[in-house]
């Protein structure tokens, strides 16, 4: 089953979810409710793939 993550540079949130859609709501809600800070990027889903390769170790 594909994995979903969530993370907020701005309140440090990360969180995981099976469905997309309801990660895609979690962003919608958490963004409106804590708008982002302008240094840092909103609150975003990344494939499982994608949250790897985000936390691999020569990654930026």
């Amino acid at each position: 089953m594909e994995k979903y993550y969530v993370s907020c540079p701005t309140t440090l949130e990360e969180r995981t979810f099976t469905s997309r859609a309801d990660a895609e709501t979690w962003v919608e809600k958490h963004n409106r409710e804590n708008p982002p800070d302008p240094a840092h990027a909103p609150a975003q889903v990344f494939t499982e793939a994608e949250w790897e390769g985000l936390h691999a170790p020569d990654a930026g």
